[in-house]
């Protein structure tokens, strides 16, 4: 038997035969399998015992729960294959201004109301990277003028969060295009990369034209796609 016919005779011959009850299996962090060599035959292990849930009542007692940020849409390109377009998604909205805010208060206002607006112009009001800005000038003592300063650094504060983004597009040249032309000319001609990007969370649409996420992501991005 393969590895994932091996793992669901487990789950369906020790768990579910054995329970009465409904199980959540939750997998934090799902995204982090991203990486790993096994990851196109998990998640599509994960959207068979989904598919399951129609044939077979037994299985209607397993639900999966997945915490994940939205990368999965620029790698698993089959929908087919993916757990990701099925179930019931609760996606988290950016905060606003107001909410950017109300969390600067709460860190002991580390920005100033006279840098504000800048600071909410390059994190756009994603909920990672405000908070760990937020976090790195507190914990870590940083001004304002430096974080701005290094932001967009692949060695620097948020280095990592970017390293990633830019990982995800390595090998995708519709997409590294698609990206270019938004951060360029905030238009896209190709409609398929376009929508890709806009579920990874990488670009957002204002009216009819489309820009980057956030400030940080069009800084870091504009050389890197060259």
């Amino acid at each position: 038997m393969s590895p994932q016919d091996k793992l669901t005779k487990v789950i369906e011959d020790h768990l579910i035969s054995n329970s009465d009850r409904q199980i959540v299996l939750a997998i934090d962090e799902a995204d982090r399998l991203l990486s790993a060599p096994f990851s196109s035959d998990f998640f599509s292990l994960i959207r068979s015992w989904h598919n399951n849930r129609a044939l077979d009542e037994q299985w209607n007692k397993l639900n999966v729960v997945m915490v994940i940020a939205t990368e999965p849409y620029l790698l698993i390109a089959d929908p087919t294959q993916s757990p990701f377009n099925v179930g019931m998604q609760l996606d988290l909205k950016d905060f606003d201004q107001g909410q950017v805010e109300d969390l600067n208060q709460r860190h002991g206002a580390p920005i100033k109301e006279k840098d504000f607006k800048l600071f909410y112009e390059l994190v756009g009001g994603h909920p990672f990277l405000t908070r760990k800005a937020l976090y790195i000038l507190v914990s870590e003592n940083w001004s304002w003028a430096k974080l701005n300063q290094e932001a967009a650094e692949e060695q620097g504060p948020l280095g990592d969060h970017l390293r990633r983004q830019h990982w995800l597009l390595r090998e995708s040249q519709e997409l590294r295009e698609a990206l270019d032309q938004i951060i360029r000319q905030h238009r896209c001609n190709d409609d398929l990369a376009l929508r890709r990007l806009i579920r990874a969370g990488l670009v957002k649409s204002v009216g009819k034209s489309y820009y980057c996420r956030c400030g940080l992501y069009e800084r870091f991005f504009k050389d890197k796609l060259k």
